[in-house]
């Protein structure tokens, strides 16, 4: 088992890529769209595909239709742990192997909790996020745990810093405008490999104590005060806790008005790539709420934001 780092995790897959580009890959239609920016960058095909409704991640049953049906059309997956939620997975990983040996497989949990010691199993990378949002929050950083980084032959690219925010500002414009993204090829992606060192991780083994701490009470304070009616379930709140409602934007809407905030990834990625329809991700997308849990809430904005929102679901 072999660690690779880079300054974010969308650099290591992006050579991932770049060293196994023959097909198309699966995605889940509500990924985080850095993913099949990335993709596009490395000019590797991929498909979305649709989720499941109970437990959010890719609809496996899909997926491996899919490849029965043609297991040498498509190169690999990426498996999302939807909201950080630990899936069990090594039965879905060894089906897909045993339908193609050669299919890649990219475990994907940069909304969990990262661990320097995952088990690889059946997949061929597993990724993991310490950047500005994530379940333990550093500012930068991501990771792979690898069989064989010799898979990995990086090469220099120009990066820039200010074709990354023109691009996250571009994502934000055609989600709000339903419009198809039109990516340039300028230099948005940091994908030096190796950049972190033994510091890093001893960062993250400090950093993880810090951040449950802080989740475990305010996640107590959510479960306290809102409606089980409400709630995605306790195996989706490490990252955020996460509720589902009918009236979610104006829910949205008052939170912000009372000078707080909440957060309701993910959007159909999909819908800013083309015009087919995943009515789970959908559906999914329209009713939920990611309530933070992180340190840049407190208990006082947790107990006031329950209070926004009972008020809004007793109506």
């Amino acid at each position: 088992m072999k660690i690779i780092t880079a300054n974010r995790a969308s650099a290591i897959l992006f050579w991932f890529l770049k060293k196994f580009s023959d097909g198309a890959y699966l995605l889940p239609a509500n990924i985080c769209p850095i993913v099949p920016l990335t993709f596009l960058k490395a000019k590797v095909k991929f498909q979305f595909v649709d989720i499941e409704p109970k437990n959010y991640c890719i609809d496996r049953n899909m997926v491996l239709d899919m490849l029965k049906t043609n297991p040498r059309k498509y190169k690999g997956i990426v498996f999302v742990h939807t909201y950080g939620r630990e899936y069990e997975v090594e039965e879905f990983f060894s089906d897909l192997k045993k339908l193609n040996e050669d299919f890649k497989i990219i475990d994907d949990r940069c909304l969990c909790f990262p661990n320097v010691n995952q088990i690889i199993g059946f997949a061929d990378l597993v990724l993991f996020s310490t950047t500005y949002g994530k379940v333990v929050d550093m500012g930068k950083g991501g990771f792979a745990v690898v069989e064989d980084n010799e898979i990995f032959e990086s090469k220099y690219l120009l990066y820039n810093p200010e074709d990354l925010q023109k691009l996250n500002n571009n994502c934000k414009y055609c989600y709000q405008n339903s419009k198809k993204i039109s990516v340039e090829n300028n230099n948005w992606l940091d994908a030096d490999l190796n950049t972190l060192g033994e510091e890093y991780f001893i960062e993250i083994s400090k950093k993880i104590e810090e951040s449950k701490k802080i989740k475990n009470s305010l996640n107590k304070i959510y479960d306290d005060k809102l409606p089980n009616s409400i709630k995605l379930g306790k195996d989706f709140n490490s990252w955020r806790f996460n509720i589902l409602v009918d009236n979610q934007q104006e829910i949205l809407d008052s939170i912000l008005q009372n000078k707080l905030f909440a957060s309701s990834h993910y959007d159909v990625t999909s819908k800013i790539f083309n015009d087919n329809k995943y009515p789970v991700a959908e559906n999914l997308s329209k009713a939920i709420i990611n309530l933070f849990n992180d340190r840049y809430f407190s208990e006082d904005k947790a107990i006031r934001i329950c209070e926004i929102i009972n008020s809004h679901i007793q109506k």
